[in-house]
């Protein structure tokens, strides 16, 4: 599997886990975040361990997307 495919996985924190393993990954991740109004220790924190409140649930997938296809 492609980090990429692993990237897509439902499993709770697989996401942040596969930008730490390509360097340079969660600085640039961290930026798109922050140009969106996400803090990076709210980054860090939600996608670390998917802990999102019901609205951040609702957004974030085509947040996601929208990262990936860059």
């Amino acid at each position: 599997k492609s980090l990429y495919d692993m990237a897509c996985s439902d499993e709770p924190g697989v996401f942040y886990a596969c930008l730490k393993k390509e360097k340079g990954l969660c600085t640039r991740f961290f930026r798109f975040m922050q140009d969106k109004g996400m803090c990076m220790v709210v980054t860090i924190k939600r996608f670390s361990s998917d802990d999102w409140k019901p609205w951040e649930q609702e957004g974030i997938t085509s947040l996601l997307w929208e990262y990936m296809s860059k």
